[in-house]
């Protein structure tokens, strides 16, 4: 298995992480906005993004928390002698339950932050390999098992497991209580709800992050392995190769992906942004240029 090289980000855009250049389809037909070091954010290495019910962004670096809140940027880093503080400075994942908590996921451990009281609590040491809420509930990702976090016990507990030492990097549930397991090279599970063995549904693949969209259908987000669409209808596998541009993702490493509310998918690559009409089944790139408004 290849070890994932995470890429220095020095821009972020407000709704996807991505800044890489690509010389295939280029189209420039919208216009960027960005935040940088220069406007507050603590360091330029952005690795995930979420947006919470106030409507801010908040944003995973390598040296901190950051919030964006339309105006100016906020960072939290730990602080010595303080248990309220976040847990590591390293953060990997964001994710909230709406309610006014967020639980944050760094090389150090997993906390929740508080976001009226402004302080954090630390609910697991160590590191965790993904997170992610739904129905109530914080799910984590380790090593051949998932937990689940019961907050009346302020508890860490199984959830359910995989056979073997596979890394689980990343999780979702979907709308329908599936349960989707992305893994670090051992590729992607999916535990049906009721069940208690997992089915694998695509093998040896290296997930980076799964989406679901409006449609229910489920986006596999992969290192060196292309973007996989999981629907009713199937799968359909999107690579970097074959000749008609347009219907090729710009990198095969995928990192992260999201819908419009015009029903595109965006595509942060490794080599680029890519927009995907999912109707007419056809990819635009979007590049670095020296144009205002570019990425």
């Amino acid at each position: 298995m290849k070890n994932i090289k995470h890429q220095n980000i020095s821009r972020i855009t407000l709704f996807l992480i991505s800044l890489f250049w690509v010389t295939k389809l280029v189209a420039q037909d919208i216009s960027f906005n960005y935040l940088s070091t220069e406007n507050g954010l603590s360091q330029f290495t952005a690795y995930c993004l979420y947006k919470d019910e106030l409507g801010r962004i908040w944003i995973g670096t390598r040296d901190g928390l950051n919030v964006y809140n339309g105006n100016w940027v906020r960072s939290y880093k730990p602080e010595r002698g303080n248990e309220h503080s976040i847990v590591g400075k390293d953060v990997r994942r964001i994710c909230g339950d709406g309610k006014g908590h967020l639980y944050i996921q760094t090389i150090e451990g997993i906390c929740i932050f508080d976001m009226y009281s402004e302080t954090f609590e630390t609910i697991q040491k160590g590191p965790g390999h993904s997170i992610t809420y739904s129905s109530d509930t914080l799910l984590i990702g380790g090593n051949g098992s998932v937990y689940y976090y019961d907050v009346l016990n302020h508890q860490v507990k199984p959830y359910c497991s995989l056979e073997g030492d596979i890394q689980v990097s990343s999780l979702l549930k979907d709308k329908t209580g599936r349960l989707w397991l992305g893994t670090r090279g051992d590729g992607l599970y999916c535990l049906r709800k009721g069940e208690m063995k997992q089915l694998c549904v695509l093998p040896q693949c290296n997930v980076f992050n799964l989406y679901q969209d409006s449609s229910g259908d489920i986006w596999v987000c992969t290192w060196e392995d292309g973007l996989y669409h999981i629907s009713d209808n199937g799968t359909v596998h999107y690579t970097d190769g074959g000749a008609d541009r347009t219907h090729c993702i710009s990198s095969n490493s995928v990192r992260d992906c999201c819908e419009d509310n015009q029903g595109n998918l965006w595509i942060a690559t490794f080599n680029g942004l890519d927009k995907f009409d999912k109707k007419k089944n056809e990819f635009v790139y979007y590049t670095s240029t020296d144009i205002p408004g570019s990425l």
